[in-house]
């Protein structure tokens, strides 16, 4: 079982009384007057800005960096490669198979961004979901975006299950 995200807009179900909570995960479900903007709108350097399932990626428009080494278990490494060897990459996704971290380039068409969630319920898959983890790539520039929290992540793999 898991726990409610830590986001004071969620209130958790409770299950001694039958009551469930239900939230709209993707961001192409909100409605209109939220006004959701688009996922590298506010900068995050070295944060996910979410995740997607490896089902949703869209290798005509992203591709695996081959031979890629991180030093450290965190997604800085592949941002900084997509940053300065993929010049039209948008996103740098990243994977953890086992003791591998992945690394792969997207550029704007990698994945669709409707299909993003709230960053919170990310945090809650297991393991071994084959995500990945959305960051942008322009985040590393110096006008990269406005700092801020950002909402998203892909969690169409949920209806897979």
């Amino acid at each position: 079982m898991h726990a409610c995200p830590i986001h004071q807009s969620y209130r958790c179900g409770d299950a001694g009384d039958d009551v469930l909570s239900v939230y709209c995960l993707r961001r192409g479900c909100r409605p209109p007057e939220e006004n959701v903007s688009p996922i590298c709108a506010v900068r995050r350097p070295h944060d996910p800005h979410g995740c997607v399932h490896a089902q949703q990626v869209s290798w005509a428009h992203a591709h695996n960096v081959r031979n890629f080494t991180a030093g450290v278990e965190d997604d800085s490494a592949c941002i900084w490669e997509c940053h300065d060897h993929h010049a039209s990459a948008m996103y740098s996704l990243t994977r953890q198979i086992g003791e591998v971290l992945t690394c792969s380039c997207g550029y704007p068409r990698a994945f669709a961004p409707n299909l993003m969630a709230e960053t919170e319920f990310c945090k809650m898959l297991e393991e071994d979901t084959p995500a990945y983890r959305v960051n942008c790539v322009g985040d590393l520039d110096p006008d990269g975006g406005t700092p801020g929290q950002v909402v998203s992540c892909t969690v169409y793999w949920l209806a897979l299950t």
